[in-house]
Order: C-alpha cells, then sequence, then structure tokens
C-alpha cells in the first residue's frame, strides 16, 4: 500500500521536475549567449582600434557597394552589360570623390583667410549692440569680444580637426577602391559558392537570411543617401538665397553629418548659422539662416525620413547615442558617420538569427 501511494507522488514529480529543468537550461542558454555578446563586444572595440585603417576602408567600400549594386541591378534589366555598368558606377563614383575632395579643399581654404574679418566683424556688432544699452560697462565689453572671438576660433578649429580627418582619410580612398572592386567581385559568385558548400537546400535558406540582412542595411543606407543628398541640396539653396559664404562648402557637410542622428543636424545648422551672423552688419540674416536651416533639418529628419524609410529599421534612442559615442571614442567623426550604418547591419543580424532575436528586438524603438 506504501508502495501504491509514492508512485502517483513520483509521477506528479516528474513533471514539474522536467520544467524546473527545463527552465534552468533556457537561462543558461541566455546567460551564455548574453556572456558572448559582451565578449564579441569587447573583442569588435580592440579589433576597431588596433586595425582602424584597415577596417575604417573596408566598411566605407562596403558601403558605397550597398549603393551601387541597386543601380547595377538597374543597369542590367536594361541590358546594358555587368562589367559595363560596373565600370560606369565606379567611375562616377571616382569622379565625385576627387571634386568634392577638391572643392572642400579650397573652401575651407578660403574660409580660414577670412576669420580675421570675422573677428572684426564681430568686435563690430557687439560694440553697436552695447551702445543701444546705456550703462554698459567698457571693460564687460571687451571681455565679451574675446569671448564671442574665442568662440569663433574654436569653432573653426573644431571644423579643421573634423575635415582634416576626413581629407586624411580621402587620400587614401584608393585603397577603398581596390577594396570595392574585389567586393562587387567577390558578390557576382557569392551564392554560388555557397550552394557548393552548404548543399541547394541548406544553402538556399542560409542565402534567404541573407539576403534579407542585405535588404535592410541597403534600404537604410539608399534612403539615408537620398535624405542627405536632399539636405545638403537644400542647405545649398537656402545659404545662396541668404547670401551666406561657402554655401557649397556647407551643404556638403550638411550631406555629410546628416549621417550622424541628432548631433550632425545641430552641427549643420548652428555653423552655418555663426557664420552669417558674423559676415552681416545684422543680426537678423543669422537668425533667419538659423530657423531656415532648423525648418530643413527637423522636416526632412522627422516627417520626410520616416514617411519614406518606414519603420522596419527603427532604432532605439538609447542604442543610437551609445553607437555614436562608441563609434566617435574610436574612430572619431569616420566613425560617427559609420556608427548607425553598422548599428542598423548587426540588428538586422540578430533579428534574422533565431538564437538572437530578443536581442534585436531589445534594440527597436518600440
Amino acid at each position: 500500500m506504501s508502495s501504491a501511494s509514492q508512485q502517483p507522488e513520483k509521477s506528479a514529480a516528474h513533471p514539474a521536475g522536467r520544467q524546473s529543468s527545463g527552465q534552468s537550461s533556457v537561462l543558461a542558454h541566455r546567460v551564455h549567449l548574453a556572456a558572448m555578446s559582451l565578449l564579441t563586444l569587447a573583442l569588435a572595440s580592440y579589433l576597431m582600434r588596433e586595425f582602424a585603417g584597415i577596417l575604417q576602408q573596408l566598411l566605407v567600400a562596403a558601403f558605397i557597394g550597398y549603393l551601387i549594386v541597386p543601380i547595377h541591378r538597374w543597369f542590367v534589366r536594361r541590358r546594358i552589360a555587368s562589367w559595363l555598368s560596373y565600370l560606369l558606377l565606379v567611375s562616377v563614383f571616382l569622379a565625385a570623390s576627387y571634386g568634392l575632395g577638391q572643392m572642400i579643399y579650397h573652401s575651407f581654404y578660403d574660409l580660414t583667410k577670412n576669420i580675421p574679418r570675422y573677428q572684426h566683424n564681430l568686435s563690430e556688432m557687439t560694440r553697436r549692440a552695447a551702445d543701444w544699452i546705456p550703462g554698459v560697462d567698457r571693460d564687460l565689453l571687451q571681455q565679451i569680444i574675446v569671448g564671442q572671438t574665442a568662440t569663433v576660433e574654436s569653432s573653426v578649429t573644431m571644423i579643421r580637426s573634423a575635415l582634416g580627418t576626413f581629407f586624411n582619410f580621402v587620400s587614401q580612398m584608393a585603397v577603398v577602391l581596390v577594396y570595392l572592386v574585389f567586393l562587387l567581385a567577390e558578390h557576382s559568385g557569392f551564392r554560388r559558392r555557397m550552394d557548393a558548400a552548404f548543399g541547394g537546400e541548406r544553402g538556399g535558406r542560409i542565402m534567404a537570411v541573407v539576403d534579407k540582412i542585405n535588404a535592410s542595411i541597403a534600404q537604410y543606407i539608399a534612403v539615408k543617401t537620398l535624405m542627405s543628398l536632399l539636405t545638403g541640396g537644400l542647405t545649398v539653396v537656402i545659404l545662396l538665397l541668404l547670401d551666406v559664404d561657402f554655401a557649397v562648402l556647407w551643404g556638403i557637410i550638411a550631406f555629410l553629418l546628416n549621417f550622424i542622428p541628432y548631433l550632425g543636424s545641430l552641427i549643420a545648422t548652428l555653423l552655418p548659422a555663426l557664420l552669417a551672423l558674423v559676415d552681416s552688419d545684422s543680426p537678423w540674416r543669422g537668425l533667419a539662416t538659423l530657423v531656415a536651416l532648423a525648418i530643413v533639418q527637423n522636416g526632412i529628419g522627422y516627417i520626410v525620413e520616416p514617411r519614406v524609410a518606414g519603420n522596419r529599421l527603427n532604432l532605439s534612442p538609447l542604442i543610437i547615442l551609445l553607437a555614436l559615442a562608441f563609434g566617435g571614442a574610436i574612430w572619431g567623426i569616420i566613425g560617427m558617420i559609420l556608427a548607425v550604418p553598422i548599428t542598423v547591419a548587426i540588428k538586422a543580424v540578430l533579428e534574422n538569427l533565431e538564437d538572437t532575436r530578443p536581442l534585436g528586438t531589445m534594440m527597436s524603438n518600440m
């Protein structure tokens, strides 16, 4: 009787034990996954810092490749030979890079030569403003002038530092071109090698995941590039209408900084407005520049771009800020420009792998 009564108790306890064991296994798997993610992040940080010269150029080549491949497919569908379309696109890329580099260099050189004039204008503007306010101490006025002059100098120093990094990178575009050519060559035969390595059925499943990841990355890069071109173009038009110096330079800078969320649009708005302020006899042109550029930046960033891109690539604002801080700390302005595309790529990979899908979901802005 005692033996018979103990048997049901064992049977009842057995499912509970199995459930507890299963929960422990899932928890251990998640802890293991989190630990591996942290180790991977630490290893990636080390490699990115140690091999910055190689990885920067490789990632920029991949970035450009994501822009070229869809256009190449469009050319091929219109019966243009594949090799010819690649040759045309790479040639256009080289010509555009050289032209933009020369334009930025000469514009910035002229900007630095005009700094004394801008400082003089700012001093005169501050003096006239003090004359309108009775009882202003002249010593206080001098401090204000010196402080504002230091602000102009620090702003130009910041631009020089950022563009210096950019110029150093542009000078190595030949290496980027080599990487780009080999990436495009690898892309054309990747599917065949995948089928040969894993077989038709398994290779097809892997390629389906790879295609989803590539589609997400390509969509982000294409939309962001289009919105950056629109932002840069409208910036040039507005500055030309307001007769602000170096309108094309500020348009190019706005195009590049548009790849840096939040901080990029702020810098691309404030710096031209500051220049417009110190280059005129009245503060109204600086104010008009500030308002017009703020409308463009916010209108494109918060109205046009979400309608074009949709919500499939949404990222948490905290993740974006951390990515910008991480990229800027390791690679400077180049790292900040590449930070969000790399984060989008990581999120796309995580979301398309079953074990890491929760991590990808945690990165979303839901």
